[in-house]
């Protein structure tokens, strides 16, 4: 059967892990006490903490905070291949080019909907830079090299979905590059019927 696209690991491990993204410069778990037991604080190595870079501005290097007793606080990619991305409904601006982030909606794990989502609003996933229009030209005497450039994107973007992933057989790049085209199409049908689709790709990795 396939993978999951959601894999829990212990919970304890969670556990941790949801408390260490209280701390925002320290690595370490603050146990409150009372009036009987002092407070107590446990150092993390570095892997289990928030703050060791597991949430960042796509393409840059600003820290993004996110609301602890959340989802992607405790959020964890499963292998070292597959990266998490997610979107995010507010942001407030810090200093050093960091983000508090709220709202956050984490996407299949991967490059590959990420890739496809950005695509449909004819945005170009590797640059974030807009698809250029003449790729949805109709007139017969540019079909040649409006079909060329059109593969040279889908090899682009293919390769850049499976950078990090294992070696691509023929069926697989296929079934990519058919997709790709359909996320392409959808872009293009919106336009042809005068739907502006907007996207701000600075998307949260």
């Amino acid at each position: 059967g396939q993978r999951p696209l959601l894999d829990d690991i212990p919970e304890a491990a969670r556990l941790i892990t949801v408390l260490a993204s209280e701390r925002r410069r320290d690595n370490f778990v603050r146990f409150e006490g009372d009036e009987e037991t002092p407070e107590l604080d446990i150092s993390l190595p570095r892997d289990l903490g928030i703050n060791s870079g597991r949430w960042r501005r796509r393409d840059s290097h600003g820290m993004v905070y996110v609301p602890v007793n959340s989802v992607p606080s405790a959020a964890i990619p499963v292998g070292t291949s597959t990266e998490l991305y997610a979107i995010c409904a507010n942001t407030l601006e810090l200093n050093g080019g960091a983000i508090r982030a709220e709202g956050l909606t984490l996407l299949p794990p991967g490059r590959l909907f990420f890739a496809l989502a950005v695509l449909s609003f004819g945005v170009n996933p590797r640059t974030l830079d807009p698809v250029p229009l003449d790729l949805y030209s109709e007139e017969e005497e540019e079909k040649k090299d409006s079909s060329e450039t059109l593969e040279g994107l889908y090899v682009e973007i293919v390769k850049w979905v499976n950078e990090n992933g294992p070696e691509l057989t023929r069926e697989r790049f296929m079934w990519m590059t058919e997709r790709i085209h359909n996320a392409l199409e959808f872009n293009r049908a919106c336009m042809a019927i005068g739907e502006e689709l907007v996207c701000h790709a600075d998307a949260v990795r």
